[in-house]
């Protein structure tokens, strides 16, 4: 086992990442981006997408300076109201250094409503949610509050929910972050609920229409001053507020044309990340992110692993470009699937680096990292200083190379409830092989020792799930290994 060559490497390859990160994750600097000239941002514009951490607000790698105001029809109005995982459009400036400062925070609600049913596959890690009539897809990496998947999916009807993340091309929604709350309480003074989608079943006599399953009612809606009445239709995706009856009926209060809050301004910088909605058009070169319809060129930079071929339908990127009569001209693209997972008590910490050595894996906690204590429905932020030797964690993540180290960037950490003899625990990992010789498998740069486990049927590039033990040299040796199908992140 190489640690010490390691360690050094990663120190070496991740300083300076590690750098521009160190606020994201508990440092107190006083460093205001709001005292550097106009001239000095690289950006300026409209950075949407998920909420990644606080202390002033993290969305798309950047830590944002606010004055704590948030603007939003749906009960919210301060920064401390946010959790991680809602989906935000912030319109600020900022640098390549991760650092930014936010003129105006936007948020609104995907959907708002009684939940009716829920369904969680805890091998897949994937499952649907049914709100007012839609579908919500949810996986490993959406955030729930309030509630467990597993809570929602053992009693559906006993709660309601907000759900922040993205409407997709086929009709339904993706949730980056679900809000739960028993059936009595509330999320604004009103009760009101909220729908979003495409119109379907129009009936301009009745005032009526359906957004999928959900039966809407209109006579007594407003409609936004952009949007009449008479140019409802069929197919147009518009947002609704109200209440819902007894009957099951939706009764419109407000109605506007969708996805207004995120757009941007002719000319705008804009950053984007979420999965790709819907099949690439390999023709014209787009795809649907967010809402926005993105355009590829020869001039577009893929990091990070992403490639053209791999915008697939529910991949995770993040999209840089500049809005260009509706469309974002994409600059750069980065690949943001999640790949690998590490599970055990963690054995080093490095602050200078922000890095964590969970069972020899070199796990970096970047600006865009969700630190959480498992089970914790408390307002407290976990930062990486609050984490310790010893402390039992699982994550989830990037599978990275640099300089030929692996090391595993991180999407997910949530800090278990440790018991006694935790520490007595094997390690588990998933990820890829990247050497294999007779005696040993070495996946994100950890050598498993084979030992009694037959390895001959893993090769190079294979994805494995793993479990390990370390050894009285400071090795680690495997106690099974088995190849899994490259599908599950």
């Amino acid at each position: 086992m190489r640690r010490k060559a390691l360690a050094g490497a990663v120190r070496a390859t991740l300083v300076t990442m590690a750098v521009t990160t160190l606020v994201a994750c508990g440092s107190d600097s006083d460093d205001k981006p709001g005292t550097d000239q106009p001239g000095e941002w690289d950006a300026i514009g409209n950075s949407v997408g998920p909420v990644s951490g606080f202390g002033s607000v993290y969305v798309n790698g950047v830590r944002f300076d606010t004055d704590g105001v948030v603007t939003s029809d749906d009960g919210i109005d301060r920064e401390e109201q946010l959790e991680k995982g809602m989906v935000l459009r912030v319109n600020g400036s900022w640098k390549e250094t991760g650092q930014g400062e936010a003129y105006e925070i936007f948020y609104d609600d995907l959907l708002r409503g009684p939940l009716t049913t829920a369904s969680w596959d805890s091998e897949q890690r994937t499952g649907e949610l049914k709100v007012l009539g839609q579908t919500v897809l949810v996986d490993a990496q959406t955030v729930f509050k309030g509630a467990s998947v597993d809570e929602l999916k053992a009693t559906p009807e006993a709660f309601q929910v907000r759900i922040s993340g993205w409407y997709q091309q086929e009709g339904n929604f993706r949730a980056s972050f679900v809000g739960a709350a028993q059936l009595e309480a509330i999320f604004d003074e009103y009760q009101d609920v909220e729908l979003e989608g495409k119109i379907s079943n129009l009936d301009q006599l009745a005032e009526t229409f359906n957004i999928n399953d959900q039966p809407v009612s209109y006579d007594l809606a407003q409609f936004d001053e952009d949007l009449d009445e008479t140019e409802l239709s069929n197919g147009m995706l518009i947002e609704v507020e109200g209440t819902l009856k007894e009957n099951g009926v939706f009764v419109a209060k407000e109605i506007e044309r969708q996805g207004d809050y995120l757009a941007g301004e002719e000319g705008d910088d804009l950053e984007l990340s979420g999965p790709v909605m819907g099949e690439y058009d390999a023709a014209n070169r787009r795809f649907m992110l967010n809402g926005f319809t993105v355009q590829v060129s020869d001039a577009t930079e893929f990091e990070d692993g992403a490639q053209e071929e791999l915008l697939t339908n529910g991949v995770r990127v993040s999209v840089e470009g500049q809005v260009s009569g509706g469309v974002l001209l994409a600059e750069e693209i980065e690949l943001k699937m999640v790949d690998a997972e590490v599970e055990g008590v963690i054995v080093g910490i490095d602050l200078s680096t922000n890095t964590i050595d969970v069972g020899g894996v070199t796990a970096l906690i970047s600006s865009g990292s969700l630190l959480e204590n498992d089970e914790d429905d408390s307002q407290d932020r976990l930062k990486i200083d609050e984490l310790a030797v010893g402390d039992l964690v699982e994550i989830s993540g990037f599978q990275r190379e640099s300089d030929g180290v692996g090391y595993l960037e991180v999407f997910k950490l949530e800090r278990e409830s440790a018991d006694d003899d935790d520490d007595q625990e094997p390690f588990e990992l998933q990820g890829r092989v990247t050497d294999v010789t007779e005696t040993a498998i070495t996946v994100l740069s950890v050598e498993l020792l084979a030992g009694d486990v037959d390895i001959s049927d893993i090769e190079t590039g294979q994805k494995v799930e793993a479990e390990y033990v370390p050894t009285e040299g400071g090795q680690y040796k495997l106690l099974e290994v088995e190849a899994i199908a490259s599908t599950e992140d």
